[in-house]
């Protein structure tokens, strides 16, 4: 036996108060015997029948006021053969609805959320009055559909009717906690999570998702961990079904410049047995048709690899859709991906060779990014001398255009940067910029590795050792090595053919850089010698590329000979400028920080999610941070002047892959969560009651022996009052 309220049982100090009454009655006067008192006396057995009517009097009272207290502190009790005959309790009950795309696989004119729906249905048809009933939408961020426990059983079935259709992944165990948290300030014996699901392993059993449930297990203590029923709605789904999705779409180049040729990756992927792929991958551009791309019939592990290029008339931001024709599962036949487009791509080049020199470094990448006799280069390439390089350049337009600050910097072979120089620099990183910094002869290390790496807490990716190899000895000029390249400013030369960066490429000199600090950078390509060529780090919102020779033809390199040298610098300058650009293709709850361009104005913004209808947002000042991005798919702003922002939140991938837990799986969750029973039909969990462990309350049992007990002293009052 127990209360779920035992502090209410301090009510029980109130039982003195009848005794009390008692004795100060008996005391309120004074008794004065009189001559003729010895003829009114009562006898001996009146007496004690008067005393004994009013000390059961006062234990009445007293009993009125136990059953009162006790019932009040809520007492429940266990007993094995009370629990197959007690009426069932009353329950908080928490459903849990699985939103995630895979729940809208259609098969016989029906979905797992459709099975999901009815069986709640039928599950709140079988409560009873008292019973009070929350409901949680699954998704990569849980929603609340009845946010509290309410005992209108109507208003869940209202909100479960009505769901949203499927889309996107599922934190299955975010959902779950939110819903522990709900039943948390319960006042009911038992407390039940419902969680309606397909059956599908990802999102439920994955390595993901079962370090997830682990922090949901050790995060509740165990008191607090109420009954966790899994139905599967679909048991009886074959395990083995078709689906053909479409991969999420990469690229290298989240920022573009215009007419230029932008490369989109992505794959068919295969679920399941194998079937016909489908005919044709439709491409969209800002939701307008742009051609089919046929895919290839080489069917590799179940993915067929496409690659799309695309050039850009416009400036501003685009949306680039690929789809496949609806299948039985709708959710992954479609990718977005946003990307910037720019009239040229803004780059400052700080040159570590006076203006007066005969031959600069900067006059090859000039060469290679914005060459004289290319009337539109892709570049806007601004130049000039260590000594002229202020803090003020990184934030100012290097043209005629208010939108042409730039973004990237290339220090070349500059000797030392000086403390204010380096401190911009790590405010233009931190602020989305990118980086690269070439090392040749004229570069002093100790203010580098002082300064600018300090130990692996400053920008710089790498630490200077020194410069090695010996120019003069061509024959044993370190190469790249092809396994190394893997960032992916790097794919497009993961290749040997002639003349290409991996075979013809040769490297007499360079510096020996090393990475071996805690907080250093990721060598993304290494020479044959065992020293990167390239190291790559994150700093803020921006990204530092450190190469180990100078990018141009000192050190007796052929790299500027190569036909690879000009695709090298637009691939590296690119890479570092889609840093900030990588913004707009987001997480789940990821928030979408929106600053127009070109000095417009702040003022009212329009946001359309993926779903529901548009919001109209004021705005103060930049930047728009806009953080209800729950839903996964295209986020469309568009400001009062016409200017249009594509966002994205992408979806999760393992959603297409339908494979279905099996029962190591579901043991494996059960040990995390002890609480946790799989069910079938909605009788399963509510006859959960006759369990010889539940907690059987009788709290109404004993206020209706108080309403009794009240109207036995009543009567015993007015005939005590009577017979005097």
């Amino acid at each position: 036996m127990g209360f779920l309220a035992p502090a209410l049982l301090f009510g029980l100090v109130a039982l003195a108060i009848p005794p009390l009454v008692h004795l100060l009655n008996r005391r309120r006067f004074d008794v004065v015997d009189w001559a003729a008192m010895q003829f009114l006396l009562t006898s001996e057995r009146t007496r004690k029948k008067i005393f004994l009517e009013q000390f059961l009097l006062m234990l009445l009272r007293m009993g009125l006021i136990l059953l009162l207290v006790l019932g009040v502190a809520s007492p429940w009790l266990r007993l094995p053969w009370l629990a197959k005959i007690a009426p069932r309790p009353n329950r908080d009950v928490v459903i849990v609805l699985d939103g995630s795309f895979s729940m809208g696989y259609l098969k016989d004119g029906r979905t797992p959320h459709d099975a999901a729906k009815d069986w709640a249905a039928d599950f709140i048809g079988q409560l009873q009055a008292g019973d009070s009933i929350a409901v949680i939408h699954a998704r990569q961020t849980p929603t609340p559909l009845v946010g509290y426990l309410p005992t209108n059983l109507d208003q869940a079935r209202g909100a479960i009717a009505d769901a949203p259709k499927p889309r996107g992944g599922v934190n299955m165990s975010a959902a779950v906690r939110e819903a522990i948290l709900m039943l948390k300030a319960s006042g009911k014996a038992q407390r039940d999570v419902v969680i309606l699901a397909d059956g599908q392993r990802h999102g439920w059993a994955d390595p993901r998702s079962l370090e997830r449930w682990e922090l949901v297990g050790s995060g509740t203590p165990e008191g607090d961990m109420p009954n966790l029923w899994v139905v599967d709605v679909v048991h009886d789904r074959s395990p083995d079904l078709p689906n053909w999705s479409l991969a999420p779409i990469h690229s290298s180049r989240a920022v573009a410049a215009v007419d230029r040729e932008v490369k989109f990756k992505t794959e068919l992927q295969l679920h399941g047995p194998a079937v016909k792929p489908p005919d044709k991958v439709r491409v969209e551009i800002d939701g307008r048709t742009a051609g089919d791309v046929r895919p290839p019939s080489i069917l590799e592990k179940g993915r067929i690899p496409l690659t799309i290029t695309q050039k850009f008339k416009t400036p501003g931001s685009h949306l680039v859709t690929l789809r496949i024709d609806d299948d039985a599962m709708p959710g992954d036949n479609r990718q977005d991906y946003a990307v910037e487009v720019m009239p040229t791509l803004p780059v400052l080049v700080v040159d570590g060779a006076n203006r007066e020199a005969r031959s600069r470094g900067s006059d090859f990448l000039r060469d290679a990014l914005a060459p004289k006799l290319d009337p539109n280069p892709g570049f806007l390439l601004r130049i000039v001398a260590s000594s002229e390089f202020t803090p003020e350049l990184l934030i100012r337009p290097i043209g005629r255009d208010a939108g042409s600050v730039p973004r990237v910097l290339i220090l070349m072979n500059v000797p030392s940067i000086r403390p204010d120089q380096g401190e911009a620099i790590e405010a233009f990183l931190n602020a989305g910029g990118g980086v690269l910094v070439t090392l040749g002869s004229r570069v002093e290390s100790v203010g580098y590795n002082q300064e600018l790496y300090r130990d692996g807490r400053g920008w710089l990716p790498a630490r200077l050792v020194d410069p090695i190899g010996d120019e003069n000895d061509l024959e044993k000029a370190p190469r790249l090595v092809l396994a190394s390249l893997e960032s992916p400013a790097l794919e497009l030369f993961k290749n040997e053919d002639t003349g290409s960066l991996v075979n013809s490429g040769y490297f007499p000199r360079h510096w020996k850089l090393e990475t071996r600090t805690e907080g250093g950078g990721l060598p993304i390509a290494m020479l044959n010698n065992r020293n990167p060529l390239f190291v790559e780090k994150n700093v803020g919102r921006g990204r530092v590329i450190q190469t180990a020779v100078p990018l141009d033809n000192g050190w007796r390199t052929n790299l500027t000979d190569l036909g690879d040298y000009v695709r090298l610098t637009h691939e590296l300058v690119y890479y570092l400028a889609s840093s900030r650009g990588g913004d707009v293709n987001l997480e789940a709850r990821q928030p979408i920080v929106f600053r127009p361009s070109g000095g417009e104005l702040p003022g009212p913004v329009t946001v359309q999610p993926p779903e529901g209808p548009s919001r109209r947002v004021a705005v103060k000042e930049w930047p728009l941070i806009f953080d209800e991005t729950r839903e996964t798919g295209v986020y469309k702003l568009t400001t009062d002047t016409g200017k249009v922002q594509y966002y994205v939140v992408q979806p999760d991938a393992g959603e297409a892959n339908l494979t279905p837990c099996t029962d190591e799986d579901r043991l494996a969750v059960s040990r995390l969560l002890p609480t946790t029973k799989y069910v079938v039909t909605p009788n399963d969990v509510l006859s959960s009651a006759a369990n010889p462990e539940t907690q059987i309350e009788f709290w109404w049992l004993l206020l209706l022996m108080v309403m009794g007990l009240l109207a036995f002293e009543v009567w015993m009052t007015r005939r005590i009052a009577g017979a005097k």
